[in-house]
């Protein structure tokens, strides 16, 4: 909404209301910033949700580095699914209590990494594996953590249990390793591009995928290019990440650092 219609509506309501009562300069004001921060309020969330959906393809492809999508033996995955609010559960750090009553998982959080990214807020998210003929095989929750930092990307941390469908990260393509205090760490950087509903691949588009240097993603406004870069590891069953998705791409050194921080 412009500013010049938003002054025309306040003025004519007011009119309507009554052609002899007009409101003074200073009530004008205040309602008009009321709208006003009402828009950019609605306006902010409706960006968080794009983005958290857009980051959420960005790591699950990492999760999950297939490149050949097949019937795996024992029932493996060939796919993840998940879902949750884009508004915030948590607003501090989850307890280890809250950890394990939503997720089964006992683990404590940082509040903020040594890098200066701080706790912004977490939400519960319903995650499951789809089979090859997208049956879905197991299911859990997890605890996804937002983490940021002003003039940096958004650092999302996620952690769930390892279902029995899943890849075991050793099996997965497209990662290198990289031990930290006696944990392996499974790091990647993959070039996402977002694209609208209609879009149709080019033959360079398809060639790229096909050398795996490229992941396409159907649902955005328009055709945008970003890295999404991934640091993933498990322990005591539990299957932990730290995601990040930007333009230029997350140092994968940062995060290599940040996940030493939680280990």
């Amino acid at each position: 909404m412009k500013k010049d219609n938003i002054d025309l509506k306040i003025r004519k309501a007011m009119v309507d209301m009554s052609e002899d009562v007009q409101p003074s300069d200073d009530m004008f004001e205040k309602i008009k910033s009321q709208i006003e921060f009402e828009q950019s309020r609605k306006e902010k969330v409706v960006t968080m949700k794009r983005n958290r959906k857009m980051l959420k393809v960005a790591s699950v492809a990492c999760a999950l580095m297939i490149t050949t999508v097949g019937v795996y033996a024992g029932g493996k995955a060939v796919g993840y699914f998940g879902s949750s609010s884009s508004v915030y559960k948590y607003k501090e750090v989850p307890t280890i209590e809250q950890m394990e009553k939503e997720t089964g998982i006992r683990k404590a959080f940082v509040d903020e990494f040594a890098n200066g990214y701080k706790f912004d807020g977490a939400v519960i998210e319903d995650l499951n594996t789809t089979g090859s003929n997208g049956d879905t095989l197991d299911k859990t929750k997890a605890m996804n953590l937002v983490y940021k930092k002003d003039g940096s990307p958004e650092i999302f941390v996620d952690a769930h249990k390892k279902m029995p469908s899943e890849i075991a990260l050793e099996e997965q393509n497209g990662y290198r390793n990289v031990e930290v205090n006696g944990t392996k760490l499974f790091v990647s950087t993959i070039n996402m591009r977002f694209v609208p509903a209609d879009h149709e691949k080019t033959a360079e588009e398809k060639q790229l995928e096909k050398e795996g240097k490229i992941s396409i993603s159907y649902g955005s406004d328009k055709v945008e290019d970003k890295k999404s870069v991934t640091v993933a590891w498990e322990k005591d069953g539990v299957r932990y990440s730290i995601s990040s998705l930007s333009d230029e791409g997350m140092p994968e050194q940062t995060l290599i650092d940040m996940a030493e921080d939680l280990i």
